[in-house]
């Protein structure tokens, strides 16, 4: 008797499985002819090892019937399902008297095949896959939307997909440092505004060095802008004369002022963003104003040590410590009580009275109270009292 075959099937194969054809065969043999969610259930309460693998071909099988043909696997049955013979690796060990030992692993190819119910089964019938759209299609759709869409692109702005320049997504931060000596200035700023890894913000920040750009506000910024400008407002324009008492009457009429700070608040320009290492590198060559400067902006361990050898070459004055204050009024307390060297003693001193020698205030100092003397006498007894 003929069996009926499928008019179509999906199907599904896994090749050499570490499993025997002989075993794995046992298994198939209970889901054919089968709903896929009863060989589901079937596969799940065996307890053969094999039916792991089974299942595992039998929802390949099922998902293929889903995403490749749209149809419902719940109402598909097991038309087809056989085991084939793989290669059997061999292996050998030891065994007594010298012979050795054959060992066998056999290998099998698990194959399942989905279709509709048998009653449901004709001829006509026909599986039309799931095909994706045809290029040209796609093509000729794609074009009408951009012939739709007006040609409008800014100089140096993002492009389509919000990204800095094109290619940075999924960019390492070697890429983007490499790519920084070629962008513009306006992608630089793109840049450093959405790449926030360190290594890309540190060359980000050599890079406007070497352009000459101006580094952008800090969150902290505010404060000193506004000292900045109290300072501008309180300093007298370049043409007008400096009023009386000023620092350039007082210097002899010179018109040249301390070295002050930037525009950009830095000690000296190129300051905002460098290392430790290279603000010390710079030290020598700054002046005493800037020195002072780098000192009271940078908190830095290294950067004030080597700010204080500095300070020792040049010969400067180590600025007032906190604690110094104290000390400094006890010792202008100290000198004012002290009179001058060439101040005569006051009336009644205790020079005046030994006769102005120094030697009678040490004999004064020296001699043994009297208290003490008349103590000895009245209260020890003569060496001949203590013979008797």
């Amino acid at each position: 008797m003929a069996v009926a075959q499928a008019p179509w099937q999906v199907r599904a194969e896994a090749r050499y499985v570490r499993r025997s054809p002989r075993k794995v065969k046992l298994v198939v043999d209970e889901i054919r002819g089968l709903s896929v969610p009863v060989a589901r259930t079937v596969l799940a309460f065996m307890t053969q090892a094999g039916a792991k693998d089974v299942e595992k071909v039998l929802s390949s099988a099922a998902a293929n019937a889903e995403a490749n043909y749209g149809l419902t696997s719940d109402e598909l049955v097991v038309a087809e399902a056989h085991v084939g013979q793989g290669p059997t690796l061999k292996r050998y060990r030891p065994r007594a008297r010298g012979r050795v030992g054959r060992i066998r692993k056999p290998t099998c190819h698990i194959f399942i095949g989905l279709s509709e119910p048998p009653e449901l089964w004709d001829e006509s019938s026909e599986l039309v896959p799931i095909l994706p759209p045809d290029a040209d299609v796609v093509d000729a759709a794609v074009g009408d939307v951009e012939e739709a869409a007006p040609d409008v692109e800014a100089d140096g702005a993002e492009d389509d997909t919000g990204e800095p320049y094109e290619g940075y997504a999924g960019s390492t931060a070697k890429e983007v440092v490499a790519r920084l000596p070629e962008l513009d200035d306006a992608a630089l700023a793109r840049v450093a505004a959405a790449d926030t890894r360190t290594t890309v913000q540190a060359q980000i920040g050599v890079e406007r060095r070497k352009r000459g750009l101006e580094e952008p506000a800090q969150a902290g910024d505010g404060a000193g802008t506004a000292a900045e400008a109290d300072r501008t407002a309180a300093e007298p324009p370049a043409d007008q004369d400096a009023p009386a008492g000023s620092l350039a009457e007082e210097s002899g009429g010179s018109d040249e002022a301390p070295a002050a700070e930037n525009d950009a608040g830095e000690p000296y320009e190129g300051y905002a963003g460098s290392t430790a290492k290279e603000v010390v590198a710079r030290l020598p060559e700054l002046d005493d104003a800037a020195l002072a400067r780098v000192a009271a902006a940078d908190t830095r361990t290294t950067v004030q040590a080597q700010i204080g050898v500095e300070r020792r070459k040049r010969g400067l004055e180590e600025p007032a410590q906190a604690g110094d204050g104290a000390g400094t009024a006890a010792e202008a307390d100290r000198t004012a009580a002290e009179p001058p060297a060439d101040q005569d003693a006051p009336a009644g001193s205790l020079a005046e009275e030994s006769g102005g020698s120094d030697e009678a205030t040490e004999a004064a100092a020296v001699a043994e109270p009297p208290e003490a003397a008349d103590e000895d006498e009245a209260g020890r007894p003569d060496d001949e009292e203590k013979g008797s």
